[in-house]
């Protein structure tokens, strides 16, 4: 499971996710490649990744990432239904201060 959370108050984080050279594997968005966009002070369950291979067979779970922080919000890639509960939809937490 890739979880990610965004605890800027300020800035949406994005955050692009890569599996495309993993064999034998799938994950819950039904692509390897991912592109998110998580509200300030959210956390968002990206995918749950499982291993799909068959016997005598070779698998590999290989990921690259990169994250960035941005002003304003853009879509998903693949789409998130936010609007009915998704299992990927980002939900807010609270950022106790010190």
């Amino acid at each position: 499971m890739f979880i990610a959370e965004n605890l800027s108050s300020n800035y949406y984080l994005n955050i692009d996710i890569d599996m495309s050279d993993g064999i034998g594997i799938s994950n819950s968005r039904r692509s390897l490649i991912t592109h998110d966009c998580i509200p300030p002070s959210h956390r968002q369950i990206v995918f749950l990744t499982e291993w799909t291979q068959q016997p005598n067979e070779t698998a590999k779970m290989d990921y690259a990432f990169q994250y960035l922080h941005v002003q304003r919000s853009n879509n998903s890639v693949p789409a998130i239904n936010s609007f009915q509960n998704d299992f990927h939809s980002f939900r807010p937490f609270l950022i106790k201060n010190k």
